[in-house]
């Protein structure tokens, strides 16, 4: 049975959280073709490089030549890499073709999460690395371990497509911060005590 669900939600940023959206998209693109690049030097030279020793060197190299990306989450570069080293492995299965570079007017997107519960989700509003808390148009149906967070945008519109673990699966494991967790109390006002609260606090009168 499988466990995952995925919804995609339109977006509701303001102008600030648009713009960090669009240049976390532009970092997963120039990370995704460096690691392409490098692969292809690699190839040429006889030698395999994985995704893993590529986001090596892109990280020893990422600060002087992208220093801009300094304000962004590192999130959308691993991601994009890793994205890469699947695109190889489904090439070299012959289950697609070998991976293109990604242009500017191409699909617009990178992948927020850092891995199984580091993105929050709290009613009509998600939680993204650098950006904060963005309001969306409607809540996320499902509960359980939020697995892999995609942003992208359509013609104008922003969505955030979140993948879920179901609670009844044997992988789950913890939920997170979807619902307030706050429990209410039962207060009950008295005269030699102003309240007494069901959770055994006392106030005193005045």
């Amino acid at each position: 049975m499988n466990n995952l669900r995925t919804q995609q939600i339109a977006l509701n940023p303001n102008n600030k959280q648009s713009t960090l959206m669009s240049q976390h998209c532009g970092y997963a693109r120039v990370a995704y073709n460096f690691a392409l690049s490098s692969l292809k030097v690699g190839l040429d030279d006889d030698e395999w490089r994985s995704h893993i020793d590529i986001k090596r060197e892109f990280n020893a190299v990422k600060y002087d030549k992208f220093h801009w990306c300094k304000d962004l989450s590192q999130n959308a570069s691993k991601n994009a890499i890793h994205n890469l080293g699947d695109a190889v492995t489904r090439w070299k299965k012959g289950q697609n073709k070998f991976p293109v570079y990604k242009n500017r007017s191409g699909k617009c997107s990178y992948q927020a999460d850092n891995g199984e519960g580091t993105v929050e989700v709290y009613k009509k509003r998600i939680n993204l690395p650098k950006i904060g808390w963005i309001r969306m148009r409607e809540v996320l149906r499902y509960s359980g371990e939020i697995t892999k967070v995609v942003v992208s945008k359509h013609n104008d519109t922003w969505f955030v497509s979140v993948t879920v673990r179901r609670l009844d699966s044997d992988n789950y494991k913890h939920q997170p911060a979807l619902f307030d967790d706050r429990q209410p109390i039962g207060i009950d006002v008295g005269i030699n005590t102003l309240a007494t609260c069901s959770n055994g606090d006392t106030y005193d009168n005045p």
